[in-house]
């Protein structure tokens, strides 16, 4: 009797192993790219507000969003830093100007 009863646990164990287990898909993670025409320092509170903005529709910087900011400096050279967002493909692209 308790040889057959190891064997029937096994065997249900081994039945329970074999079926196909259903795997959470990972968040996905947004990308945002954000060019300003300023520096840092004089965008910083339209930084938070953006920040803050996204954090009230439940997206968190490092958690399910990633922020990329490129600061022109008054440069306003915007066009040869296209290039490197194609690369790394940002899903948004943001510019922001004083105004």
């Amino acid at each position: 009797m308790n040889k057959r009863l190891r064997r029937l646990a096994l065997g249900g164990m081994l039945f329970a192993l074999s079926l196909p287990v259903a795997a959470q898909e990972p968040a996905k993670v947004w990308r945002i790219g954000v060019l300003v025409s300023s520096s840092a320092s004089l965008n910083a509170s339209r930084d938070d507000a953006l920040r803050q903005g996204l954090r009230e529709m439940g997206y968190v910087e490092g958690k399910n969003i990633i922020m990329e900011y490129r600061y022109a400096e008054g440069k306003l050279d915007f066009p040869s830093w296209l290039p490197i967002w194609s690369t790394r493909g940002p899903t948004l692209s943001l510019s922001a100007a004083p105004g």
